[in-house]
């Protein structure tokens, strides 16, 4: 399985764990290293767009959305997507398009 480059909100991960909650519902905002910290638990993305306000790849890494759903779901993800700052409404609906494409073609396969 490829390595996933990024982390979420540790803020959150690591008080659950302390408290001894084995499962805990993590919102997922790619952010670099740490996936093993809530591998399982993910149930929520949020994509953004990156620096050429394109949704892939998602950073210098050339990890896609869609390798990253692909990863996720292998680990029992079963959630939602949904778009965050995209900026305009006419760019929001074009992120809303891309993941649409993203979704379409891993239903695909």
């Amino acid at each position: 399985m490829k390595s996933v480059p990024f982390s979420t909100h540790l803020a959150t991960v690591l008080p659950l764990g302390l408290l001894g909650r084995s499962k805990q519902s993590e919102l997922w905002e790619p952010r670099r290293e740490g996936y093993n910290l809530v591998k399982g638990n993910v149930t929520h993305f949020h994509v953004k767009p990156n620096a050429n306000k394109t949704m892939d790849p998602i950073d210098d890494h050339g990890l896609t959305y869609a390798d990253l759903f692909q990863i996720a779901i292998a680990d029992g993800f079963q959630g939602a997507a949904s778009i965050e700052h995209w900026g305009t409404p006419e760019e929001m609906l074009k992120g809303a398009r891309e993941l649409r494409t993203v979704i379409d073609q891993m239903l695909a396969i």
